[in-house]
């Protein structure tokens, strides 16, 4: 039952909850083997985004004995977390542990080289891959396409692509993600169009891409059009990054009324950021008065 409980608050990145249960079988004195302790370690991780990586490295450094799965989660907890360095780091040092990788080791290593832009490592990641042979696994391909897409190279990215005889949603997304974050706009929404016609379920994440997308050619009525298919169309809801990109295709197209009306009515607080794009697009165009009320 610990177990099931500990994967519950992973999920939920529920961090009060996971302490609770975690408290709970220090005070049972129940015994913490392998298995629940590297349970343990990735749920922290999990919860990482809320100041509690310094417990999964602790959990982590404690183990007597660390298998393939306790290194893959205390990897992924840094790669998920903005410590993409000291996931390398972490990687290396399982080698010299002389603990194999698995294939959810390699994604997590990759997305950790994506992370922070370091295309050698990336290549010397996918090489070690390769000769695992583990590289043509759906996940590890997607972290592939993931990590040369977000250091610029988008050749490798497109012929491991196509390459794939499976794709996946992750896949996909980071391809179309590929093509949206270096200035090619118009293939990432053929590219998406391509995936909606294969029946392929879109994700949150990939409306973010398909959004930029749109701000960098200027398609303000399409993108609301999308923006609405979130909802109307997949059954998803609409986030604050998906607002946040909203302000800035109107923005960027000149639509100040718009992008400024959208900020004070969207449901979240629209923070630092939303009013940074709008005041960056108000110096574009030139609308002085505007941009005093956003730097205020």
């Amino acid at each position: 039952i610990y177990a099931q409980l500990i994967r519950s608050c992973g999920s939920e990145r529920n961090l009060d909850r996971a302490r609770q249960i975690h408290a709970r079988i220090i005070a049972a004195d129940y015994p913490l083997d392998r298995y629940l302790n590297n349970l343990l370690v990735e749920m922290y991780g999990k919860c990482g985004g809320n100041g509690r990586l310094d417990e999964a490295r602790d959990l982590f450094e404690r183990m007597p004995r660390r298998d393939v799965v306790a290194w893959s989660a205390i990897i992924a907890a840094n790669a998920q977390n903005g410590r993409g360095w000291q996931a390398i780091r972490l990687f290396r040092l399982m080698d010299l542990d002389g603990v194999r990788p698995d294939i959810s080791t390699y994604a997590s290593v990759l997305d950790a080289c994506a992370g922070v832009g370091s295309l050698g490592l990336g290549r010397l990641a996918h090489a070690d891959a390769v000769h695992a042979g583990v590289h043509v696994d759906v996940v590890v391909a997607g972290a592939l396409v993931n990590m040369y897409g977000k250091c610029g190279q988008l050749g490798p990215a497109r012929r491991l692509f196509d390459s794939q005889q499976v794709r996946n949603a992750v896949t996909w997304t980071a391809m179309v993600a590929a093509y949206a974050q270096n200035g090619h706009g118009a293939q990432a929404l053929e590219l998406f169009h391509v995936m909606n016609a294969e029946g392929v379920g879109a994700c949150s994440v990939v409306f973010v891409s398909i959004l930029s997308a749109c701000s960098h050619l200027g398609l303000v009525r399409q993108a609301r059009d999308y923006v609405h298919s979130i909802t109307r169309d997949h059954g998803m809801a609409v986030t604050w990054d998906h607002y946040h990109c909203m302000i800035d295709v109107f923005g960027r197209a000149g639509w100040l009324l718009e992008a400024e009306e959208l900020i004070t009515s969207m449901p979240f607080l629209p923070g630092d950021v939303a009013w940074t794009t709008l005041l960056s697009a108000c110096k574009l165009h030139g609308d002085k008065h505007r941009g005093n009320r956003a730097a205020d």
